[in-house]
This record gives C-alpha cells, sequence and structure tokens, in this order.
C-alpha cells in the first residue's frame, strides 16, 4: 500500500485498488492505508477482474514464470487507451565498492536458483519482445534508471534491503549457501567509509490497444 499512497500523493482524483497473494499484507495495507476509498484484495492475478485505466506491475514479473500470460490477463484488465507500466531489476548495473565477492556470489547463486525454477530476473530485458508479438499492446516509453546508494539516505537503505534479502533467502530454504560469508562481506562493505553501490530498474509503459 505504500507504493499506492505515493502516487496518490501526486493523483488524489483517483481510485486506486491494490492486489497481493498475501492475505497479512492486504490486511495491513487496508488497516494503515490513508487513501480515501482504496480497495485492497488478496488474489491471484489470474482470478482478479475489473477495468482499469492504469495497471503498475512493480517487481512483479520477475516472480512469474510466464511475463506473456500476465501481459494478456492486464489486456483483459484494461481497455484502448489504457496504459500498464512494468518496473522490474536490471542487474547488470549492479556494482559495489568495496567488492562484496561473497555477496556477489550469493546474488548469482540466486539468480541461477530462480532461473532453475522457471523464473527470470532479466525479464525486463525480454518484455519488449513480447509486447511486439502481441496485437494488445504497444512499447510506449522505456528507460533504464540507475539508482546510486549516495543518494541521501539511500546507503543505509540499500544495507537494510541487502541484509533482508540474505535473510529471505536464508529462511525460505531453498538456497544453500555460506550466508555467514555473506554478511561479513556487507558488514564490511556498511561501515566503508567510502563505500558505494548501485542498483537499477527498467521502466516501461505498456499502451493498451
Amino acid at each position: 500500500g505504500r507504493y499506492l499512497e505515493l502516487l496518490f500523493d501526486r493523483f488524489p482524483d483517483k481510485r486506486y485498488s491494490g492486489i497481493d497473494v498475501s492475505a497479512e499484507l492486504v490486511e495491513a495495507a487496508s488497516r494503515d492505508s490513508r487513501i480515501p476509498g482504496a480497495h485492497f484484495q488478496a488474489s491471484n492475478l489470474f482470478d482478479y477482474s475489473g477495468d482499469f485505466d492504469v495497471l503498475l506491475m512493480r517487481l512483479f514479473l520477475q516472480h512469474l514464470p510466464n511475463p506473456r500470460s500476465v501481459l494478456e490477463k492486464a489486456a483483459e484488465l484494461t481497455h484502448p487507451g489504457a496504459a500498464a507500466f512494468v518496473i522490474d531489476s536490471v542487474d547488470g548495473y549492479r556494482h559495489y565498492h568495496p567488492d562484496m565477492p561473497a555477496f556477489r556470489a550469493f546474488f548469482d547463486a540466486y539468480r541461477l536458483q530462480q532461473r532453475n525454477t522457471g523464473l527470470d530476473r532479466d525479464v525486463a530485458s525480454h518484455v519488449p519482445e513480447i509486447v511486439a508479438s502481441m496485437p494488445q499492446w504497444e512499447l510506449g516509453f522505456q528507460q533504464d534508471i540507475v539508482i546510486p546508494s549516495s543518494i541521501r539516505g539511500n546507503h543505509q537503505l540499500f544495507a537494510k534491503v541487502f541484509g533482508l534479502v540474505v535473510d529471505m533467502v536464508e529462511t525460505v530454504g531453498e538456497l544453500d549457501f555460506p550466508f555467514a560469508e555473506v554478511r561479513k562481506d556487507l558488514a564490511r562493505w556498511q561501515s566503508h567509509s567510502a563505500s558505494y553501490s548501485q542498483i537499477a530498474l527498467k521502466l516501461m509503459r505498456l499502451d493498451r490497444v
């Protein structure tokens, strides 16, 4: 719900709906939302219905095995003249100073584990090709956005998110890895006086035909 609130701050006259497969997250969003009339629902995308002017899929496609089927469902939820915004990772821009070899090895292993289960961290790079073969959508805009840790507040945020990713992957238990070494890498990076990192996202606007 937090991301919808950021949109609400810019576009307060719109109506907002949010879905997630996690009932706990939906409950938290419903409880804490300050958007008047916002609707949150625990649902699988493919079980959801409605007619929307704009869809937002943020860090979503990488978690599903068939992005084309997602875009086909998105077309069902929109009408000609509507738009869908896709925001997903572009890992090729990742950079760490000082280097974090254990963390990089962990992330490479995580990417491979995702690929072996039919998921794709690089799905954003394939979306334009998928859209080009679909009559329902046209690619209206795309841009890679590099986000550096040097922006005020980002260093602490990056350290927190990197740590949460390690905790999440270890807790799920699908990846056998020396997590203690990864955490040592993160601690060294965080405490270095000139540490730097950057991540990147690809933003795409898809226009409903």
